[in-house]
């Protein structure tokens, strides 16, 4: 058992898992989200995102534009020893197990490959598990895409007078894992339990390649008005009705795509927004970099 802000193991990613709902977009945004906007302009932004229920859906999608590779070197080990899990973690371990394989995201295994796994506890005391994929991104080559410069990205969003930001919701797993190269991200959950993953795993090296290659391979046909930064995704107008013409496309392309969004972490046709930690907006080409941490 690790904690959330232990350096040990490097960056630890994870998400929560949650039920999915049937209810419209409307009923889960924040009305303070709209203030800024008039009552005709509300009502015609609600129609347009009430289109698409399925998009803001509470678990996430999946995505079969590209599939996630894992190339190893050819002198790769195959087996690690798992790491103990305290005893009155093991419940927590087991629900959390269950909900990955009712997701589909991971399935039982008997193959050769075995990372350990790491509980990690969140500062508010509960806990989520990870892998340790160390040992197996050691002997993994590397993809040389990397993502696009988060400077132009900026520049870009930061001339129109109508922004709208998104962020993929679990976007990782979304993505499937080459099925000859699942066995490679096989895991013990410390019950002596084998289990490989069937989605991208937080932590395999590559795997923000992978997701970068997937998002422009979706959004290259609505380029003209859509970008993004990994999963942070940012639809851009000049006028009113064009940028709700423009969100309409952007959300068919992404319902298309099977990806799922964060609602409450949208923000709609706003002259300025905060995309990436940086405050972009009001057509302004200079862009001012609060954070990048």
């Amino acid at each position: 058992m690790v904690y959330e802000n232990d350096e040990d193991f490097g960056q630890l990613k994870y998400v929560e898992t949650k039920t999915a709902t049937d209810d419209l977009p409307s009923s889960k945004i924040d009305p303070g989200k709209l203030v800024h906007l008039s009552l005709e302009q509300r009502q015609e932004l609600l129609a347009v995102l009430a289109k698409y229920p399925e998009c803001f859906a509470e678990t996430p999608g999946y995505c079969n534009t590209v599939e996630h590779e894992i190339i190893v070197t050819p002198d790769f080990p195959k087996r690690m020893k798992p790491y103990r899990v305290f005893e009155k973690l093991c419940p927590e371990v087991d629900k959390q197990i269950k909900e990955l394989v009712e997701l589909g995201f991971i399935k039982e295994s008997k193959r050769p490959m075995v990372s350990p796994l790491i509980c990690v506890t969140k500062k508010d005391k509960t806990v989520r598990c990870v892998n340790d994929f160390r040992y197996v991104n050691k002997f993994t080559l590397p993809d040389a895409l990397g993502p696009p410069n988060i400077g132009d990205v900026s520049q870009r969003i930061a001339r129109a007078k109508y922004i709208t930001t998104f962020d993929g919701k679990s976007s990782y797993w979304t993505i499937p894992i080459k099925k000859e190269h699942q066995w490679l991200t096989g895991f013990n959950d410390g019950s002596n339990r084998m289990w490989e993953w069937t989605s991208m795993a937080f932590g395999l090296r590559n795997s923000g390649s992978t997701f970068v290659r997937m998002l422009q391979n979706i959004l290259f046909p609505i380029r003209e008005f859509a970008a993004n930064y990994v999963d942070n995704m940012a639809v851009c107008s000049e006028e009113w009705t064009n940028h709700l013409d423009h969100i309409d496309k952007f959300l068919n392309t992404i319902k298309q795509s099977d990806l799922t969004l964060t609602l409450k972490k949208s923000e709609f046709a706003k002259s300025e927004v905060t995309f990436c930690g940086n405050i972009v907006g009001s057509g302004k080409d200079a862009w001012i970099l609060i954070s990048q941490q």
